[in-house]
């Protein structure tokens, strides 16, 4: 069964519940994230809702395809220059 929406991880040093681990251990513990992994191999680092909060903003993205090579310019000191 997945963790509710709005469920935050904990941290297995100290039990605070976070949404985001890593800024936490560096933060609190002075800890990286590979030290962590060591010693809580299973311990899951972001909550399921940062994961859908980055998920649907990653969807929303779209990019716009590259310029044309000959509508590419370099503006140096007011000098419109072509990029070949």
């Amino acid at each position: 069964m997945s963790e509710p929406a709005t469920a935050k991880v904990k941290c297995e040093i100290d039990g605070a519940e976070v949404h985001y681990l890593p800024a936490y251990l560096a933060e609190k513990h002075g800890m990286s994230v590979e030290e962590y992994r060591e010693e809580y191999p299973n311990a899951p680092l972001e909550s399921a809702a940062l994961r859908a909060k980055f998920a649907a903003a990653v969807k929303n993205t779209t990019r716009k395809a590259p310029p044309a090579r000959d509508q590419l310019f370099l503006n140096v000191a007011g000098y419109r220059m072509p990029v070949n």
